[in-house]
């Protein structure tokens, strides 16, 4: 399965206790070739689609997602190490591996679910966020890193302490 189907959002609110201590997004428009709906190159009589080049869009993916990383850790004052939970986007596996190793994480500190649920594309992050909480994997305090890469070669990442909702 390529694409799955899903929604989710983040409630944000004022807090003394965490909240975003990190965030860098980028665009390079110079590499919107890599992703783009449209014909095959070369060929402007083939149908219409969604095309990607996999290799370059592998390489980006994995670099940017890994410098949004370092440099939202950075903003926060955090090393990797301090890092409880990675969260990426779920695209896919390899460049989540990739990226993982990349950054010397153990896959254990990194969120998957793309193996069960598909690339829900902008949902993929706050689906991974749901599924961390009622699993137990994510708790008040906890150190989190968030990035994604997409098509139009933009990508972003946030770090944040996550706090979880009383009441």
């Amino acid at each position: 399965m390529l694409f799955g189907d899903g929604a989710g959002a983040a409630v944000l609110g004022v807090s003394d206790a965490g909240g975003i201590e990190g965030i860098q997004w980028g665009a390079d428009g110079g590499e919107a070739d890599l992703i783009y709906y449209g014909p095959k190159a070369g060929d402007e009589e083939s149908e219409n689609g969604l095309r990607m080049y996999g290799k370059g869009t592998f390489r980006l993916g994995v670099e940017r997602m890994a410098d949004a990383a370092r440099t939202v850790c950075a903003e926060a004052g955090w090393s990797l190490d301090d890092v409880t939970l990675l969260v990426p986007h779920q695209a896919n596996l390899r460049i989540i591996e990739a990226v993982a190793k990349r950054l010397a994480l153990p896959l254990d500190r990194v969120v998957i679910n793309i193996d069960r649920y598909g690339n829900t594309s902008g949902a993929s992050i706050p689906i991974a966020l749901s599924e961390a909480v009622e699993t137990g994997r994510l708790r008040s305090g906890d150190r989190v890193v968030c990035i994604a890469f997409g098509s139009g070669v933009v990508w972003g990442g946030i770090a944040l302490r996550w706090i979880a909702p009383t009441g």
